[in-house]
């Protein structure tokens, strides 16, 4: 083993070859340091450490992170989405990607969610982390309507598996009647009568797909942002943009 007392300079800004530090518990000795980086092999997820916890990198503070489970002719599902979110938000759709209903969603811990239905339900079910604080990220879409009973929303978030709030006139949350994800750019919110409101869509990290906290992309961005972190699943490397150049992180 080198150990690298000073600045490690890298050639073209590229660390090749390189593997972040990896384990099933996060390292304790020596103290981690803020902005410290940790695989965990047991959750196939990447942490940073924030100067006080360990969090899964696009969870909290750093944007939006989405875990998305299926689950087969079940009446109790526990989703351990592992986003580290005590206020997610939870959507539940049946396997015609209809918005459905559980008897009850219980929020068990900061990674864990209980869902319950009165009979065998087959389905899945969206979680969306870090959505009160960043509310600045383009995968958000809201759209108006004015006295209708079928509003077609093309959100054009490039995700199926989105998030869907409705409000009425006065800005209370309100259910429609159903809610059907066509397809990764559009969804259509229909209601028993005709309504007045506003419709949210949440679409977690953008161009992912069925993440864990983490973008997993076949291949790299094509427009990345500064800091935005991937894993690219053609080449088993996970990446970030510095605002000049793609890197590898391990």
């Amino acid at each position: 083993m080198t150990q690298v007392l000073g600045n490690l300079n890298l050639s073209l800004n590229q660390l090749q070859n390189h593997v972040v530090h990896k384990g099933t518990v996060f390292p304790t000795s020596p103290t981690p340091v803020q902005g410290q980086l940790f695989f965990r092999t047991d959750e196939n997820k990447l942490y940073f450490y924030t100067g006080s916890t360990w969090t899964a990198v696009g969870t909290g503070a750093g944007g939006l992170g989405k875990y998305v489970a299926s689950f087969t002719s079940q009446t109790s599902v526990t989703v351990t989405h592992n986003l580290n979110d005590s206020n997610p938000v939870v959507e539940i759709y049946d396997n015609n990607a209809q918005q459905i209903d559980a008897d009850s969603v219980i929020v068990t811990n900061a990674n864990v969610v209980t869902l319950t239905f009165n009979v065998a339900t087959t389905g899945f079910c969206i979680v969306h982390a870090g959505v009160g604080i960043a509310t600045g990220v383009t995968a958000y879409y809201t759209q108006g309507f004015i006295s209708q009973t079928s509003v077609a929303v093309p959100h054009a978030l490039n995700q199926k598996y989105v998030a869907v709030k409705v409000y009425d006139s006065g800005d209370s949350e309100i259910e429609p009647a159903t809610v059907v994800l066509t397809d990764a750019n559009n969804l259509t919110v229909t209601f028993g009568s005709s309504t007045t409101g506003t419709i949210v869509v949440v679409g977690g990290s953008t161009g992912g797909t069925a993440v864990t906290g983490i973008q997993i992309l076949a291949s790299d961005p094509g427009s990345p942002t500064t800091g935005q972190v991937w894993f690219n699943s053609t080449d088993s490397q996970f990446k970030g943009y510095n605002g000049t150049s793609i890197v590898i992180l391990g």
